[in-house]
């Protein structure tokens, strides 16, 4: 809940101890030149004694490095400082935390599980007793390569409030936050100096974007009362609050993309500035860049005018009536069974300290995930020897219930490869329980090997995997056919944001991360099955399923396109019978004859896999 409301007592003047506001950045969000950080405010306090309490100040609050574990730690917090300070004030913070402080989410309270606070948040602010749970992140939450060292000060000379992850008006398809993790809490917990403008504390907290344009918050309770930017933060002390951006946002971030149709139109030989104009560093017209573009590329405008007809609304609301369809084909009990029994052999992989992923039971001890989990940290096939991985089973649910077990794995990959994207690892036999009086067997779950089948050219298929290392879950949705795959990428923005430009920007995007080889012609075309999943980040790895219970293939990739990167246009799988004839030829040339014989044996269960075991017996492969 958030802390009574204190009694205010005068502050400082703000200008004391914070510089003036700097000029902000005009680079494009993700743009070329998106790494130059503008500059940021510079806080200098002196360095407090840490010989005991200073100023009185003496409290305890408790820490948990492993959000789905029990142990804490108890701070006894002496001094003025930062949470993160307090936090690494502990000796088991030098084995729980890395380098990196800007990759870190600390949530305020383990009652509530909805609240997060800014590593600079400051200790005094936090209630006694108060349970903080710190999160590490692959990708960055707060802007790098800045100190946030403001003196320290008693709770009553803060006004501390809360911001909704959500937005409010104008937010829907905007980037507010720097990691896109943020927006599984409920909020950000912001704080700031009595006297501070609202704009100050926002840019200051270090979470949100830097390039945020001009914004508003309206209170949650009364959505018309709005607190302007402008304002101090004396009267939100407490108060939930959404941000809002005004209409005109995509024009205030055009002028950026714009250079993304510049750069498209250049790849092609073709000058998008008037032929009078000698003057490139001049900010483009936005109106005049687009006339020449139409003039230009008078394939395009043909394309665009089979675009935009009256059918694009029947062709959605196909896919709806499609998705209504499948949700009824594996709403069947009997397919159900049957995928909730083979999905026992899917597991959470843990790469611990790097990443989490997704992968399932090959045979016997032998599980398959995606490769790309431990690239950095392989030096030819064996991991770093920091590396640890975890297979964790039975991974269904995350209460006192949860019944779980898990098995480390050899520092070795059996087999991999890169550019298919998978690995090959093996399990140690001794797995270990959650529960130590659970009766659950510690046996790896059965091989999915017999079970690999073709890619089918349409239909439904399903994933079950691990999205952001979270409990077991499953997706069912539909193929998009070979040949409906520029289709799909020409039809997936909105009707409301169909555009010439914003066709020019999204094929552009998707060219440069190489997805015409997936395209119909494409190099790749048929080793892929495509389709639409909200399985992003942590489910690399996973199995996917056709509609009669086959595994075709193996959840590895998609391709995503913007400034954020975080608008989806399809995701991919590996065909697994590509895999698996990869897979048989590096197990012959490694001369692994054990675990070769074992596969072949399973494969007996399987024509498909049989078939290509009498191919490369008759013909072997070609390993250069």
């Amino acid at each position: 809940m958030p802390p009574k409301t204190p009694k205010r007592k005068p502050g400082s003047d703000i200008r004391k101890w914070c510089a003036p506001t700097p000029p902000r950045s005009s680079t494009p969000p993700g743009g070329a030149a998106a790494s130059q950080k503008p500059e940021s405010f510079s806080f200098r306090g002196k360095e407090e004694s840490t010989g005991g309490p200073v100023g009185g100040h003496s409290h305890n609050f408790k820490v948990q490095f492993d959000p789905d574990g029990q142990q804490k730690f108890n701070i006894h917090c002496d001094r003025p400082q930062t949470v993160l300070d307090a936090i690494k004030s502990l000796e088991a913070s030098t084995k729980k935390l890395k380098d990196d402080d800007n990759n870190l989410i600390i949530q305020l309270s383990s009652k509530d599980q909805q609240v997060i606070v800014a590593t600079h948040f400051p200790c005094s602010c936090i209630d006694m007793d108060e349970i903080v749970i710190v999160y590490q992140q692959k990708h960055q939450v707060e802007e790098a390569g800045v100190q946030w060292k403001p003196p320290v000060l008693p709770k009553d000379e803060y006004s501390v409030f809360y911001i909704d992850t959500k937005g409010g008006l104008n937010t829907a398809s905007k980037k507010l936050f720097r990691n896109s993790k943020i927006k599984d809490f409920r909020s950000v917990c912001v704080y700031a100096k009595r006297g501070m403008t609202v704009e100050e504390a926002v840019r200051r907290d270090g979470r949100f974007i830097a390039e945020l344009p001009d914004f508003t918050l309206t209170n949650v309770q009364d959505k018309n009362l709005v607190e302007e930017r402008s304002q101090t933060v004396d009267g939100l002390h407490g108060k939930q609050l959404k941000l809002c951006l005004p209409k005109n946002t995509t024009k205030r971030w055009r002028s950026a993309e714009v250079k993304v149709a510049i750069a498209l139109a250049e790849q092609q030989g073709v000058s998008v500035y008037p032929r009078e104009s000698t003057n490139t560093n001049a900010e483009p017209n936005l109106e005049e860049i687009y006339e020449i573009l139409r003039r230009q590329f008078p394939d395009l405008r043909e394309w665009m005018e089979k675009v935009f007809t009256a059918k694009y609304y029947q062709t959605e609301m196909q896919k709806k009536e499609n998705f209504g369809k499948i949700q009824k084909s594996f709403s069947e009990v009997y397919r159900l069974k049957k995928l909730f029994g083979l999905a026992q052999s899917v597991c959470k992989i843990v790469v611990e300290g790097v990443c989490t992923g997704s992968g399932f039971v090959l045979v016997d001890n032998f599980i398959m995930t995606a490769a790309h989990l431990f690239s950095r940290h392989v030096t030819e096939q064996t991991l770093d020897a920091n590396i640890k991985v975890c297979a964790y089973f039975h991974y269904d649910q995350l209460d006192r219930e949860a019944d779980y077990v898990y098995f480390t794995a050899e520092n070795k990959l059996v087999e991999w490869n890169r550019d298919l994207d998978y690995a090959v690892l093996e399990l140690r036999p001794e797995g270990q329980r959650c529960k130590r009086r659970s009766k659950k067997s510690t046996n790896v779950p059965p091989g999915l090997l017999e079970r690999f089948g073709p890619i089918p050219p349409s239909g439904e298929v399903c994933l079950f995997g691990h999205p952001n290392g979270e409990v077991k879950q499953m997706d069912p949705t539909w193929i998009i056919e070979k040949e409906n795959r520029g289709k799909a990428v020409d039809e997936h923005l909105p009707w409301h944001m169909r555009t010439m430009f914003n066709l020019l920007s999204l094929r552009y995007h998707l060219s440069v991360k190489g997805i015409e080889n997936i395209l119909k012609d494409g190099s790749q075309a048929d080793q892929q099955v495509t389709y639409n999943t909200f399985m992003y980040h942590g489910s690399s790895g996973s199995p996917v399923f056709d509609g009669l219970g086959r595994l075709c293939g193996l959840h590895t990739s998609g391709f995503t396109y913007g400034f954020t990167g975080e608008n989806h246009v399809m995701e991919c799988g590996q065909s697994l019978l590509t895999i698996f004839q990869d897979l048989v030829g590096k197990l012959r040339t490694s001369g692994k004859d054990q675990l070769l014989d074992r596969i072949k044996e399973e494969s007996k269960k399987n024509s498909d896999l049989e078939n290509i075991f009498s191919r490369d017996d008759q013909e072997p492969m070609d390993q250069s």
